[in-house]
């Protein structure tokens, strides 16, 4: 498993050179300042009876192993080191690969009779900084303390979909009532506002708390004063898309406008449904 050591920029990211044959790197004077890079010490560990894998990494990424060894943990005495041999079996092509049960006859065994582990420490460098997350991640025992927080996540899922529905069958409806009632009213779903307070509760039920702040509207004389979260008054609203979920996180903040979407999202199955009833545009983009 990984143990996630920190995360630095480097002090002189344009000293940087990746040295393929030993697995790390060496310097060299660049004739100009690249960008900043992304420095992340890792912990990689393997029992005995485990294969160890490190690598390889996607293009660009730079490995340097710092240190690596095969004995007892916390006992030093009974360790032995193998960092010059993790060096000399880096492969920038293939990674580093150590067959399970094969420690002892590469390093010798230093206990015998006693459980030992293959730890690798090495440094990752990333020439894009934002590729890297600094999440720590759970193994092993420690996974046990995720399972409150994914079944609290299942349960709030649940009540929050439930409500989504709800508000989306009653938006349904009143839409329909409206449109019969009055034929040039062309009311949609999008624009119950129990529909919108009901998929606003499902995004929140789901830890996704959005909001947006305006500028203000400058006066113009002789017209009737805006607010500024009025978004009827701006034709077009562009935003960067970042995940799937923008369109509906933004259908939420928004108030039900019409979304611009990719040629075929009709045709999906129930999120097409869901997305003609809200007015859906769908753009061909080739």
């Amino acid at each position: 498993h990984h143990d996630f050591l920190g995360l630095q920029q480097a002090e002189d990211p344009e000293e940087l050179l990746q040295s393929q044959d030993l697995g790390h790197e060496r310097s060299t004077k660049c004739s100009r300042d690249p960008p900043k890079v992304a420095v992340w010490n890792q912990q990689l560990e393997a029992h005995e009876y485990q294969q160890l894998q490190l690598g390889p990494f996607e293009a660009g990424v730079t490995c340097e192993i710092l240190k690596a060894w095969y004995g007892v943990p916390n006992d030093p005495r009974r360790q032995m080191d193998a960092t010059l041999h993790c060096r000399n079996q880096w492969s920038t092509s293939n990674g580093l690969t150590l067959k399970a049960y094969g420690y002892n006859k590469l390093f010798g065994d230093p206990s015998p009779l006693r459980p030992k582990k293959m730890v690798v420490e090495y440094r990752l460098t990333f020439p894009k900084p934002w590729d890297v997350a600094t999440t720590r991640y759970a193994s092993g025992v420690s996974r046990v303390g995720l399972y409150p927080i994914i079944a609290a996540k299942a349960l709030t899922n649940v009540v929050g979909m439930t409500l989504a529905a709800g508000g989306y069958a009653v938006g349904k409806v009143s839409a329909s009532v409206r449109n019969s009632l009055d034929p040039d009213a062309k009311q949609g779903v999008a624009d119950s506002d129990i529909f919108q307070m009901a998929f606003g509760t499902w995004l929140r039920c789901n830890g996704i708390v959005p909001s947006v702040t305006y500028d203000p509207v400058p006066p113009v004389p002789g017209t009737e004063a805006f607010k500024p979260e009025d978004v009827k008054q701006t034709p077009i609203i562009l935003c960067n898309h970042t995940c799937y979920l923008d369109g509906m996180v933004l259908a939420s903040v928004f108030h039900g406008p019409k979304i611009i979407a990719m040629k075929g999202t009709l045709n999906v199955p129930v999120i097409g449904l869901f997305a003609q009833d809200i007015g859906v545009i769908e753009v061909d983009r080739f």
